[in-house]
């Protein structure tokens, strides 16, 4: 898969028009493709291999406990679903507008460098090292504050998903204890309510993590998708059939010894082939 997602992006950028390479960081499109490859390669572990059976396990835990207690089990699928919740809301309107805009400067960024370090011969020419550093500096200032941007309201999200998972774990702690003075569990009924919550914190924990690999997958991959659905400025005809350069490169080699003969006659000398 992702050879073919290499090989049609590869294809596309090579029959963009002339004014869009010419308008475009080389370095800036490598790294939007290469980012995007890497994206779909965590996007499909990410959703094949952990977040199903972290949900498998988050469905049967709550049903385990619902079993027993349906009160205690109405609880935890009600926590569940406002963490799960509250993870992709924080995911999709908070830090995705961030990421988008952090990863369109790193991909500036990415250019800048590409294209100054393969035009160096030029830089030097005019002794313009100076200013290729400013230059860069600014550029990197600017990625340094959206990159910064984009990694605090990731810790800001997860410091609101470790408060909600403390909240569900206080109302179950609070419900079990209720149970028990109650007359209406055992000591072994809450060690396996706790033990059980335990290991329902670790799979919502495991969840979230993977929303946000999910989340930050997809931007990564917006910049591929944007190469991918760009129309063409100049297309080629339906029936529009292969070059023949076989036989172009022949006639180019029968013109060239025509007008060597045509020389050699002007010139009057007899070493002509």
């Amino acid at each position: 898969m992702l050879c073919g997602i290499s090989s049609d992006a590869f294809d596309r950028v090579q029959r963009f028009s002339t004014d869009w390479h010419a308008n475009g960081f080389t370095g800036s499109t490598v790294r939007q493709i290469t980012r995007g490859m890497g994206a779909l390669d965590l996007l499909n572990s990410t959703i094949l291999i952990a977040l199903f059976p972290s949900l498998i396990m988050l469905i049967g835990s709550a049903v385990l406990l619902g079993w027993h207690w349906p009160m205690m089990g109405l609880i935890i699928a009600c926590g569940s679903l406002a963490y799960v919740g509250l993870t992709i809301t924080l995911s999709l309107r908070y830090i995705a507008p961030s990421a988008s805009l952090a990863n369109s400067w790193d991909s500036r960024l990415g250019g800048a460098l590409a294209d100054a370090i393969s035009c160096n011969p030029v830089v030097k020419g005019f002794a313009a090292e100076q200013r290729e550093n400013e230059r860069l500096a600014k550029v990197i200032a600017k990625w340094r504050r959206r990159m910064r941007r984009s990694w605090v309201r990731g810790a800001i999200s997860g410091t609101m998903q470790g408060v909600t998972l403390l909240a569900l774990r206080a109302a179950v702690i609070c419900y079990a204890l209720l149970l028990c003075s109650r007359g209406q569990a055992t000591a072994g009924d809450i060690a396996l309510v706790l033990t059980s919550y335990f290991v329902l914190q670790g799979y919502l924990r495991d969840v979230g993590m993977h929303v946000r690999n999910v989340q930050r997958s997809v931007n990564d991959m917006e910049e591929l998708v944007y190469i991918q659905s760009q129309p063409l400025d100049i297309a080629d005809c339906p029936e529009a059939k292969q070059i023949r350069i076989m036989k172009i490169a022949s006639i180019l080699r029968k013109s060239i010894s025509t007008m060597e003969m045509m020389d050699c006659r002007s010139s009057g000398t007899s070493q002509c082939r």
